[in-house]
């Protein structure tokens, strides 16, 4: 049970990290006026991917724990 916790918050921090890193990115390059117009989005929608893929794994490594400690 204290691996299923540790799991369960390096997901979320690792959420929390992947959110803000690629929102960043998108941040950044939308202030930059001589990049490429779009690259907000790209930040914005990279951002909600990451997140959503580490949420995936997240849920997948509880199963998994779950599943050895029955």
């Amino acid at each position: 049970m204290r691996r299923l916790v540790n799991v369960a918050y390096c997901g979320c921090i690792g959420s929390v990290v992947a959110f803000t890193v690629f929102l960043g990115i998108g941040f950044v390059r939308y202030l930059h006026t001589d990049w490429p117009p779009g690259w907000f989005q790209v930040g914005l929608f990279g951002s909600m991917f990451a997140t959503f893929a580490f949420f995936v794994a997240t849920v997948a490594l509880i199963g998994i724990a779950l599943w050895r400690d029955r």
